[in-house]
């Protein structure tokens, strides 16, 4: 799922997509194929090679026996903290797959590692990205950009010289990790020299990737050949809104994020936010779907995930996650600030927010019933998931 992820973006989240990937982590001699049970403690720290390939399968929690109640769901629900991997440290990007979460994270050694958790959040299996590049000739290697299909992972990357910065790759990777192709994409250079990454719309729709510019120009770029074109602009219509992010939603159609946003130093404040349906060719707005209303006022954030199921798509804000349907109504799935989820916080804000830092709080649907909480947040800290689970009238009365 593109939250992409698909997706508004927090500058924690920008910082991350434009780290790293030292050359300088451990190298021992081979890499190694564990299987941990939750129940003893055992240290799962492996150290690989940026060549090699590292696979760890791990049990996160334990299953619970099922039970039946037919009272109806409320938006309030429980939390179960997973057990990660012992060597992941932070997130970067977490979309859900067919058959569970597909996550990009850093691990101990600042390598990134595609981490996979199961759709009932009970395993997981990391495998540490293959650098497409002559480590020896370049100091360092950034992704840029991820997207995570079915059949494996979308990156841009660009390496790092001692005296320049080489042009743009478009890579591709299993889901082991293992690089599929690398292949320049020259184009992408002239259309980088002044932007950066601004918001999650690095989107994986059918033979072609779309990524969004800082100033509204919308890139597709061929998979087979890295072909770059110019195929939208979306701030064409002269309107409002001073920021957009294009987003699809269930069924690949493009849907058009608006937001009224203020600025001020170290905070902004979000006025208004709607969603439209998106012509990509003309680069103009159709029926709005979706809207705050006026003065809505969060200082929190907006992000829209592409759907599943009954819902088109999703609205996670800072205090609620909820599902449109096709036919325009809304359901709140998830109020984050009533959930009491753990006997050592309050809120799930308490349970997914550390005191040492700041950091943005999202929740990818499994279902309309189970859900994954995760942290996106600071780099040098490690992070935490969770099960959430909405709960029945029946649990709450």
């Amino acid at each position: 799922m593109k939250y992409k992820h698909y997706v508004a973006a927090m500058t924690s989240a920008v910082l991350l997509l434009t780290g790293c990937q030292q050359t300088q982590a451990p190298t021992p001699e081979q890499s190694s194929t564990t299987t941990y049970a939750t129940a003893p403690e055992q240290n799962s720290n492996t150290q690989i090679t940026t060549t090699e390939q590292s696979s760890t399968t791990q049990t996160l929690t334990e299953t619970q026996p099922p039970t039946t109640d037919n009272t109806p769901l409320t938006n309030i629900v429980r939390s179960d903290q997973i057990k990660l991997p012992d060597d992941i440290l932070s997130f970067i990007q977490v979309e859900r797959t067919e058959d569970g979460f597909g996550c990009i994270a850093y691990n101990e050694y600042r390598q990134l590692t595609y981490l996979h958790i199961s759709e009932d959040m009970q395993t997981s299996e990391t495998f540490v990205l293959t650098s497409p590049s002559d480590q020896e000739k370049y100091y360092s290697t950034r992704y840029r950009w991820f997207a995570i299909e079915e059949d494996g992972i979308w990156a841009i990357v660009n390496n790092e010289g001692h005296e320049e910065i080489e042009p743009y790759l478009l890579c591709h990777y299993a889901k082991n990790g293992e690089l599929i192709s690398a292949i320049p994409a020259n184009e992408l250079q002239d259309h980088m020299m002044s932007h950066y990454r601004h918001g999650g719309d690095f989107e994986s729709v059918g033979d072609v990737l779309y990524l969004t510019l800082y100033d509204g120009k919308v890139l597709q770029i061929d998979k087979e050949t890295a072909k770059v074109s110019v195929v939208s602009d979306l701030n064409k219509e002269d309107d409002s809104y001073n920021v957009k992010y294009l987003c699809f939603d269930r069924d690949d159609k493009p849907i058009l994020l608006r937001e009224k946003v203020e600025y001020a130093p170290d905070t902004h404040t979000i006025h208004e936010a709607s969603v439209s349906e998106f012509d990509l060719e003309s680069g103009s707005c159709g029926q709005t779907i979706y809207t705050t209303g006026d003065n809505w006022d969060s200082k929190e954030y907006f992000f829209v995930l592409k759907g599943c199921g009954e819902y088109r798509f999703f609205i996670n804000t800072s205090n609620e996650l909820i599902g449109i349907r096709d036919d325009g109504t809304q359901e709140s799935l998830i109020d984050l600030d009533a959930s009491d989820l753990d006997r050592d916080c309050g809120t799930i804000v308490d349970c997914l927010q550390p005191p040492y830092y700041t950091s943005d709080i999202m929740i990818v649907p499994a279902d309309d019933t189970h859900f994954l909480g995760h942290i996106i947040g600071n780099p040098d800290y490690k992070t935490a998931a969770y099960h959430l689970t909405r709960k029945h009238e029946s649990e709450i009365s």
